[in-house]
């Protein structure tokens, strides 16, 4: 299904499990664990007092929020910490670690506890504390990871990796089938170990170097035994070792199309209006029934209606565009901050594209003339499964055969109809300023839409979470197109690229 574009914003689950499944080598392992250290949101743990003890982190940077997809977990802390010790990074696992045992443990409010979810999670705070999820990871994220105990009896070994930081110069640990004590000082690592197997495994001290390299001292199969190495030695087998750590792409206002409105207030130009090819209403988005294309296969999907999620295959929201229409004179809606659309106050009003069957995969505006910049109307669905990625692009198509592409992006540039996005600057964030919104339940047109319905009293006031941000009536958006004035254009496309969203074009006006 689709055009199989690779999705760049991994979650933490898709760096942890095959790491802790073994399929990667040791050098993809620490390079996989770095996207995590550069582009995985990192929340502060406080203290009463204020005091930053640590930081916790968010399992992916996925917006809109919905269940199970962006959360801080104590189960998926606990996992990319054992991730972290098995890739060597000793340091960031031992950080982790403690970070989330203070989170949920000691600063809790149920202290002791291996519940499910952190206080630092913006949509259920510590919810389900009597969740088990907790209980078995932590456990190997102390014993497989801090303490690198692997046991690997069918091939007749047992791998030591101990994960302890820096500043430790001695460990120990006493399980019913292994103990062993740790020591470092005077320039030597020194390991002494009681195996207690059924049947007796030959001890690998499998020592990370950094940069995703190890040696290994090979013990043997007696019950007690003691390994060390020296120190300098050590150093001496790590291999000079670059790469290039690739961080998610940042792009300034103008580019994602979110230029403010006075600088068609401040133009000469008299703004001209296109023609769009509409083949649906506004309101249609979630009465319709998505049932094709779809896969063959048992997997999670956005529901038939188009919104929803695997906990709420009914979920739906009421999109009413009545008032917006209302506000219409002469077939043009007036933003009153200096640009205008032509909009038909009754039929249909937006050109919907989608990878579903129900509406084309694109459309194309007629265009005429040269034009320095575009504003587009636009308004379409988006949910977490296609954040951080292109939904979908319009394309300035000129008369040479040339063309200039603005990217559709959640949650950069492109909004949910239904709701606004809730952001905090860690877990929920994204570009400034917001895209213009413009309420389908009176026609207000703001940045802060959300924000000023509730100063309105359309939106009754409460503190704001990641999970309410629904917007009544829905809203559309408006983006700038910045065009090259020196050539003559052919018309605009509209082309959805992402499954499972819609997007749709109800006016462009150009100047």
């Amino acid at each position: 299904m689709g055009y199989k574009r690779k999705h760049e914003s991994a979650a933490l689950w898709s760096i942890y499990t095959p790491i802790d499944c073994g399929v990667t080598t040791d050098e993809q392992a620490w390079l996989s664990t770095q996207y995590v250290i550069d582009n995985i949101p990192h929340i502060p743990v406080t203290a009463d007092s204020g005091m930053v003890v640590g930081h916790t982190i968010s399992t992916t940077n996925w917006m809109p929020y919905d269940w199970s997809t962006n959360n801080v977990a104590h189960e998926e802390v606990m996992d990319m910490a054992l991730a972290f010790f098995q890739a060597g990074r000793n340091e960031e696992g031992f950080a982790l670690l403690k970070s989330d045992v203070l989170d949920g443990m000691f600063l809790g409010a149920s202290p002791g506890n291996f519940g499910q979810i952190s206080y630092y999670d913006k949509a259920r705070s510590e919810a389900y504390r009597d969740f088990g999820d907790n209980v078995g990871i932590s456990s190997r994220a102390i014993v497989n990871g801090l303490f690198g105990i692997r046991p690997d009896a069918m091939n007749g070994k047992c791998i030591l990796q101990p994960g302890f930081p820096q500043m430790w110069n001695s460990a120990s640990i006493s399980t019913p089938y292994i103990i062993y004590r740790y020591e470092k000082k005077d320039g030597k690592r020194k390991i002494t170990i009681t195996q207690q197997f059924r049947q007796p495994l030959a001890m690998i001290w499998k020592i990370s170097l950094g940069d995703g390299q190890f040696v290994e001292i090979k013990g043997s199969t007696d019950k007690e035994q003691t390994l060390e190495v020296d120190e300098a030695w050590l150093m001496s087998q790590k291999k000079s070792f670059f790469f290039e750590a690739k961080k998610e792409e940042t792009h300034n206002a103008e580019y994602w199309g979110l230029a403010d409105m006075t600088t068609a207030k401040d133009s000469k130009t008299k703004l001209k209006h296109l023609i769009i090819p509409v083949n649906s209403n506004v309101d249609d988005i979630f009465k319709n029934k998505y049932l094709s294309p779809r896969p063959p296969y048992t997997t999670l999907q956005i529901p038939a209606q188009g919104i929803g999620e695997w906990c709420l295959p009914k979920k739906t929201a009421e999109i009413n565009d009545s008032a917006y229409r209302a506000t219409i004179v002469d077939n043009i809606f007036d933003t009153k901050q200096g640009v205008t659309f032509a909009s038909p106050a009754n039929g249909h009003n937006i050109a919907y594209t989608s990878l579903w069957d129900n509406y084309p995969d694109s459309i194309d505006v007629p265009a005429k003339g040269k034009a320095h910049q575009a504003w587009l109307l636009m308004a379409g669905s988006t949910n977490n499964m296609q954040s951080r990625i292109d939904n979908g692009v319009v394309i300035a198509m000129y008369a040479d055969g040339c063309s200039d592409t603005l990217r559709l992006r959640n949650p950069e540039n492109w909004c949910p109809i239904e709701q606004d996005y809730y952001t905090d600057g860690l877990a929920f964030s994204t570009v400034q300023p917001r895209p213009y919104r413009i309420h389908l339940g009176s026609g207000l047109v703001s940045r802060d839409l959300y924000g000023d319905l509730m100063s309105q009293g359309i939106i009754k006031k409460h503190t704001r979470t990641a999970e309410q941000n629904i917007i009544p009536d829905g809203a559309a958006q408006i983006l700038n197109m910045k065009l090259n004035p020196n050539k003559n254009l052919k018309g605009f496309r509209i082309k959805t690229l992402s499954n499972e969203v819609v997007i749709g074009v109800m006016a462009i006006s150009i100047e």
